[in-house]
């Protein structure tokens, strides 16, 4: 199965993006919250499985970690589909 650098996703990464839009004013002043979290995990999902009858998405670390909630509530958002 093909792979391409966009299926390697890090919370690194996610909140790297989220933080660059605040600062460009993308979020009109206002302050990156949970749900531009949640946006741009669902961006990049679409991303890395555009064309793809199948994705297999791995979320690690350990789930009680405040970072992963996030992750989790998206997945948890969604049945099969990265609407």
């Amino acid at each position: 199965m093909p792979s391409n650098p966009q299926a390697n996703v890090t919370t690194g990464r996610i909140y790297e993006a989220v933080i660059t839009k605040e600062r460009r004013g993308e979020y009109l002043g206002h302050r990156a919250g949970d749900p531009h979290i949640t946006d741009e995990i669902k961006a990049r999902i679409r991303q890395a499985t555009d064309g793809a009858d199948m994705a297999i998405i791995e979320v690690g670390g350990t789930v009680a970690t405040s970072s992963r909630c996030r992750f989790w509530r998206r997945f948890a958002s969604s049945s099969s589909k990265p609407a």
